[in-house]
């Protein structure tokens, strides 16, 4: 499935056209934001198996799980001095550090909730993103030596490191090919050839946190002839025909098209 990258900085959390600066969507972030002290929305992560976006702010100390990907809020909870965010396709794993530049670890949660169930000390002074490329966990430290790691699956084990593009990463994710990583400060996002520090692209935006999304092609369910699920003889000269829309970024459907065939395979419409 093809995925559009998901960003915020700090008050705005940004869907793109793929990975690339096109915004085809933004609105704002839940917890309110201080740019003066850079606070505000720093990580984003979707659960691809309910298909709700996650975001956790470290001005209001609070993880939001989504309505879909919108700016509706369906649930949460409590969570201080977190940063980075990302979904395992079971558990929401978080990452922090504990100011001044301390005690970095992260957390795998019991599925989305606000229990935690293994915690793991990592390196660094300033851990604020990570992501999970299927196989191991990838995190950046800002800051403090400005490194990008990748952990053997997830543990504290360091497998690799190398420094990104600038010294200053805040946010990760995984497209299923290449790491993506953004620096605030330098107000870029960079796509890396893979997991490592060559950068193929970059565009100027001044991201803090970044996710993987579906793309935003609605599908349809539930499809009916009166009332049934493909039924046959109707005799009915003025059917009446259902659907339901389903869009992942809770667009409302504002057209529709009903084609009608010869054929149970459509190839004589």
């Amino acid at each position: 499935m093809a995925k559009n990258l998901a960003s915020c900085s700090l008050d705005t959390i940004y869907i793109h056209d793929g990975v690339t600066s096109t915004v085809l969507l933004s609105f704002s972030a839940p917890g309110g934001s201080d740019p003066s002290q850079v606070t505000g929305a720093q990580g984003l992560a979707f659960d691809d198996v309910n298909g709700n976006l996650i975001s956790v702010n470290d001005r209001s100390d609070t993880l939001y799980i989504h309505d879909g990907i919108s700016s509706t809020v369906s649930t949460s909870f409590s969570h201080t001095d977190w940063f980075g965010l990302t979904f395992d396709g079971a558990n929401l794993i978080c990452v922090k550090f504990t100011p001044p530049g301390g005690d970095c670890m992260f957390h795998i949660h019991d599925g989305i909730t606000s229990t935690i169930t293994t915690t793991v000390g990592i390196t660094g002074g300033y851990a604020v993103g990570i992501t999970f490329d299927g196989v191991n966990l990838i995190y950046c430290d800002s800051l403090d030596d400005g490194k990008i790691y990748i952990l053997d699956d997830k543990s504290s084990t360091v497998l690799s490191s190398f420094l990104p593009p600038s010294g200053d990463p805040e946010g990760l994710a995984f497209d299923g090919t290449n790491l993506i990583s953004c620096d605030a400060k330098a107000g870029k996002v960079y796509i890396h050839d893979g997991i490592s520090s060559t950068v193929i692209s970059q565009f100027s935006a001044s991201r803090y946190g970044l996710t993987m999304v579906p793309e935003d092609k609605p599908t349809a369910s539930d499809l009916k002839c009166e009332g049934q699920t493909n039924p046959a003889n109707v005799t009915d000269k003025t059917p009446e025909f259902s659907a339901v829309y389903n869009h992942v970024y809770g667009y409302i459907s504002a057209y529709y098209r009903i084609q009608v065939a010869r054929d149970v395979n459509f190839t004589d419409i």
